[in-house]
């Protein structure tokens, strides 16, 4: 008798998982639709995306950046017979500062959203800002924009929308700028290390991390609550403090080290 009730008892156990699994799956069912150059995006290569103050999505591509309304695409870009347009089709980043405003880097430099005349307005000339393929973006909590350029880190005040050069000359190969918790810049590059910016005294260098080859990618990074997370050709890295990493690669953690 007692193992008949264990047997009905584990089957009622199992059938009320069962319900319940299904029930989350019904909760959680996505519904997934595609959107390509035949639904009107100006490109199938997507770079980045943000949603503006008014609902409107707006797509960084490889050729222009679309406003995505929920039913119809604008699509903004270089057109050689309109001076105003955008400089280039290539968008390297963008992003929605503290004001809402909409700043878009570009081959040939940086530009911002004039809503009330639906264009774009580059704050530099030709010569300066220079992009060879990707010119990460970041708002600080002051809302400065900070721009990781081949030619060297520059800030960006968004209310007067002038730019000023810092002694980081030179960023090789940049692919991600974050400000960390403690109002550092942290600028990692495809095979050249990460760069630590004080923003403070205008000085920076180059982090060390032992056991990490030196060519490794730092691709992209994400600040959390005391610490920020990278993305590596060698494993996901946690640093904390500009002084102590973690590496984690292959589901393990592999790799720790403390200054």
């Amino acid at each position: 008798y007692l193992k008949m009730c264990k047997i009905y008892i584990g089957l009622f156990i199992c059938c009320m998982f069962s319900q319940s699994m299904a029930q989350n799956n019904d909760q959680y069912n996505f519904k997934f639709k595609s959107y390509t150059t035949l639904q009107g995006l100006s490109d199938n290569t997507i770079v980045k995306t943000v949603k503006d103050k008014y609902g409107f999505l707006w797509i960084a591509t490889h050729n222009g950046v679309n406003k995505f309304d929920g039913l119809n695409f604008k699509t903004y870009t270089h057109d050689p017979n309109d001076s105003n347009s955008l400089r280039s089709i290539w968008i390297a980043d963008l992003l929605i500062d503290n004001n809402q405003i909409l700043w878009l880097s570009t081959e040939w430099g940086l530009c911002y959203y004039d809503e009330t005349k639906d264009k774009f307005k580059y704050i530099n000339d030709r010569s300066s800002i220079q992009l060879v393929y990707k010119m990460p973006l970041c708002n600080d909590k002051k809302n400065n924009i900070w721009i990781a350029a081949e030619d060297g880190l520059k800030k960006v005040n968004t209310a007067t929308k002038k730019y000023i050069n810092t002694s980081l000359k030179r960023i090789p190969d940049p692919q991600f700028i974050v400000e960390d918790n403690n109002g550092y810049l942290i600028i990692g590059t495809r095979g050249k290390g990460i760069y630590n910016y004080n923003p403070l005294n205008d000085s920076y260098k180059l982090l060390q991390f032992k056991g990490i080859p030196s060519d490794t990618h730092f691709m992209d990074a994400i600040r959390d609550k005391d610490a920020v997370w990278i993305a590596s050709s060698e494993g996901l890295l946690l640093l904390k403090n500009n002084e102590t990493f973690e590496l984690f690669s292959n589901g393990l953690y592999t790799l720790k080290n403390k200054k």
